[in-house]
């Protein structure tokens, strides 16, 4: 989700974006508040992703992300904490 937010300002190399520096701390993201229903939901997604994570074999981040169900739904949440 932030990946996606910082690439049209990333300086662009013979492969692709590159450099992102501080761009992801540019980004509105609050600060972590465990009171906060949000943060909650997404502590322990976060948690759910990992152990997903853990059962896959190793491949590319990609093909990972996408075998782990969990990270659709943190790829929303993160994206309606980001747009508040």
């Amino acid at each position: 989700m932030v990946n996606e937010r910082i690439k049209k300002d990333q300086p662009k190399g013979k492969f692709g974006p590159r450099h992102i520096c501080r761009l992801p701390f540019e980004q509105n993201i609050p600060q972590f508040n465990p009171n906060n229903g949000l943060h909650a939901q997404l502590a322990k997604l976060g948690i759910k992703a990992s152990t997903e994570a853990a059962n896959l074999p190793k491949t590319s981040r990609t093909k990972t992300k996408a075998a782990i169900p969990a990270m659709k739904e943190i790829d929303k949440l993160v994206e309606e904490l980001i747009n508040k």
